[in-house]
């Protein structure tokens, strides 16, 4: 397909390790003619060493999860109490958070929102698109309903009642269905890569509908950005094309974008 399109761009969104890896592979089966005249150069940052949590920082997060014992992480670690002190700065400095509170809810988030996809490519395996969302937000309002039993909040208003509507239609139904069934075809890092660009719809409607503005530099990154999902989605179609399953995805993550607005 490389030779075929004379394509170079899909390769520059490689890490640069695995760029080297790739090219050197082409290379091993006759086809380094495909990179040979071309200077690759991985377009992906390549992420600052002292911004990474090391194995044993992870380990500090992990045990942070079930103890804030700074004693009890250090047996459980066979360290001292000052080393777990020293990992914890080191952790909070980088998650950019200030307490234990903080780094749990952002550990929480990161590995929630992440696992989302490939769960939802693992249920797509015993059921149904809308059978699976159906299931995932019953899930969900059992713990919503007892929340509301608890702490009974106030109703709201009938002025306010459309908003409700329109959220539950837009972003929980139509959102739900367009994702899972793109997800049919689409692998689950294609996907949460493409749903990021939810952001970016966000910030085009915000000029016409909020009256915001953004700069020259974000318009280019906005332009970029939505470069790189294509090269994506592309990708994962197997061709130089959309397939349906990429502009499900796609749409799914216009629906958060119109449900933030």
């Amino acid at each position: 397909l490389l030779e075929r399109t004379e394509q170079r761009l899909a390769l520059a969104l490689l890490p640069e390790d695995d760029l080297g890896r790739v090219a050197a592979g082409l290379d091993d089966v006759g086809y380094g003619r495909v990179t040979r005249d071309v200077p690759l150069r991985s377009l992906l940052p390549v992420a600052e060493p002292e911004l990474l949590l090391t194995d044993r920082e992870l380990a500090v997060l992990g045990q942070l999860l079930t103890t804030g014992s700074v004693a009890e992480i250090a047996a459980t670690l066979v360290v001292s109490a000052n080393t777990v002190k020293s990992q914890l700065r080191s952790v909070y400095r980088k998650l950019g958070v200030n307490n234990r509170e903080d780094a749990i809810a952002v550990a929480l988030t990161v590995v929630g929102w992440a696992s989302a996809f490939p769960a939802i490519r693992a249920g797509l395996a015993a059921f149904g698109p809308l059978e699976l969302g159906a299931l995932r937000f019953g899930i969900a309002a059992v713990p919503a309903a007892i929340f509301l039993v608890v702490k009974r909040p106030a109703l709201p208003r009938l002025d306010e009642l459309w908003r409700l509507v329109f959220g539950g239609a837009i972003f929980v139904a139509l959102y739900t269905v367009m994702l899972n069934f793109g997800e049919l075809t689409v692998s689950a890092g294609a996907a949460g890569f493409i749903i990021n660009v939810s952001p970016i719809f966000t910030a085009i409607m915000d000029l016409p509908l909020l009256g915001e503005r953004f700069s020259g530099m974000a318009g280019f990154g906005t332009a970029i950005s939505f470069a790189g999902i294509g090269v994506i989605a592309m990708a994962d179609g197997h061709g130089l094309h959309f397939n349906a399953g990429a502009m499900l995805v796609l749409g799914s993550a216009l629906c958060s974008a119109v449900n933030t607005i």
